[in-house]
Formats: C-alpha cells, structure tokens, sequence
C-alpha cells in the first residue's frame, strides 16, 4: 500500500500476482481504513493498472504494429503509447520491447505491456461506488489486454481463468 497527500494504492509485488478473485477483496478492506481515518474527502481519480513483462519481443505477438511508409518497423527499440476511450473509463496503453526487470539470475531484457485504466472526478466516487469502478475498471483492461495478444500466443501463455 502506498498512501500520500494525493494518493492512496494498493499494488502486488513483482511476479505475484495472486489474481483477481484475491485483489478485488482488498480494495473493500482498505476503503473501510482510508474511510475510517477521514482525511479523504472528494476522490479525483479511480484507477487500476497493470504492467506485464514478457521475455524478448512482444511485438510480432501483438495485433498491434508500427509501420512507416507501409512498412513494419521490426528492429530496434519500439516504444508505443496512446490514450483509449471506452464509454467513462480511459486507458493509456504502453508497449515498449525495450525494457530491462532485474530477476534473481541477472537482469533480463524483454517488452512491457502497461495498460492503465481510470474514471476521472465525475465517476469516482470512492465511498459511494468505488468498489464497483475497481471491477468495472479491472474488467475493461482485462479485456483490452486479451484483445492486443494474438491467438496463438495467448494460447502459448497458458491462461486461468477463475
């Protein structure tokens, strides 16, 4: 958990993720806490993100690409962001294949697929429907996540899904 003067998070560590049946029980316990205290008293912003590292190139995985002249960049660093709109919620989708985590054997360079999602002041009223926005916003950027990967990797990937 993270807490400021303008922010409240609650975030997993790396490679932990426990997913979303055990996470969406922990936005109702923290509510209760940051209601309790009192300081919090208009809420500017609801949002989740995530931020998934794959091994090497993501991008021919992807049905996404960059192209200049028609052509497909393929080599070098590719770093892509833009802004989504579905309906109240926003997204900044990020792809970059040139990121490097540090894991236990060294650090390891791969691509990072960081969707974030969120309802500005008229929608995120935290005490009165935040839970709801979380799930509402988990929802929205699961389903942009699966959309970007293409068939075959995905199925690559092996998913659960609870």
């Amino acid at each position: 958990m993270q807490l400021g003067p303008r922010v409240v998070s609650l975030s997993t560590k790396s490679r932990t993720y426990p997913g979303w049946p055990a996470i969406r029980n922990e936005p109702s316990w923290l509510l209760e806490r940051v209601r309790a205290a009192g300081f919090v008293r208009e809420t500017e912003r609801i949002g989740v993100r995530y931020i998934d590292f794959f091994s090497g190139d993501v991008f021919p995985n992807l049905k996404i690409g960059v192209h200049i002249e028609g052509a497909p960049l393929k080599d070098g660093q590719i770093d892509v962001t833009t802004v989504l709109r579905f309906g109240k919620i926003t997204t900044r989708l990020q792809v970059t294949n040139g990121a490097i985590v540090v894991t236990a054997a060294g650090p390891e360079v791969g691509s990072v697929l960081d969707i974030d999602g969120w309802v500005g002041p008229n929608d995120s009223d935290l005490f009165g429907h935040g839970l709801e926005r979380f799930t509402e916003l988990h929802d929205m950027v699961k389903r942009l996540f699966y959309s970007l990967l293409k068939p075959d990797y995905l199925a690559q990937l092996n998913p659960v899904y609870p």
